[in-house]
């Protein structure tokens, strides 16, 4: 069975979000010392493991789920146009999106640390920069470049949900926590984040294990867990076993 661990750390929660998506059984659990991959865990990265596999980090975990089990279409073909796109907003989410809002989500962390009152004219200095430029403006370009891109296509890559609109709701939803998005400044990205909380998938993961905007960049809050948090995804479309 499928089984995904380190539920505290970023990417866990677009990990059963993605789960839920395609449909698959599933359970929660700890990392055992016993497993033979046991050093390929890191503390800082969701894992998950199917059988023998032993798959690291958000992204191959991704990779990996929607190589073997992707039934839904939440990937488009290879060789389709499509698929080109797809890839383009994966690299930009993982290479750019996430980096930048994690120096504006550390910038503003440091801005309301407490320091010694001889230390804070220079910190308000560096944080007022911090916030201001480069981040915030590049923010807002790429706010923009989201706007004009969901304006013309509806979702990421296209007409109908991908995998890509999970990595990109989940930046998203940062940006809108800060109060960055509101219907009339970004219409498209608000009715987006709309059309995203009504989905089946989302509303699960959600009841599951709480909402996206309160896992940060860096998760700063872990769960709690237990081995025998089994659970299996809404949907009728089940992988037989002969199948894994």
């Amino acid at each position: 069975m499928i089984t995904i661990h380190r539920l505290e750390a970023p990417g866990a929660y677009r990990t059963v979000w993605l789960l839920e998506e395609l449909q698959l059984t599933y359970q929660i659990g700890h990392v055992s010392q016993d497993n033979p991959n046991a050093n390929l865990f890191s503390r800082s990265q969701v894992a998950l493991t199917d059988g023998s596999e032993t798959i690291v980090g958000a992204y191959a975990i991704a990779d990996y789920l929607l190589s073997r089990y992707d039934r839904m279409g939440l990937r488009p073909p290879m060789a389709s146009a499509q698929y080109t796109l797809y890839q383009q907003w994966i690299n930009h989410i993982e290479a750019d999106l996430i980096p930048l809002f994690n120096l504006y989500t550390q910038s503003e962390k440091l801005a309301n640390s407490r320091v010694p009152f001889f230390a804070r004219s220079i910190l308000k200095k560096a944080v007022t920069t911090a916030l201001s430029n480069p981040s915030a403006a590049d923010i807002e370009q790429s706010l923009q470049h989201i706007e004009r891109n969901l304006n013309e296509h509806g979702w990421t890559c296209g007409s109908y949900f991908t995998a890509a609109d999970i990595q990109l709701s989940y930046v998203l939803e940062q940006a809108k926590a800060k109060g960055m998005i509101n219907e009339t400044s970004f219409p498209n990205i608000y009715y987006f984040l709309e059309a995203i909380n009504n989905r089946p998938a989302y509303k699960t993961t959600k009841e599951k294990i709480g909402n996206t905007s309160s896992e940060v960049i860096q998760s700063d809050t872990p769960l709690e867990l237990t081995d025998d948090n089994t659970t299996k995804a809404t949907g009728d479309d089940e992988l037989d076993e002969s199948d894994d």
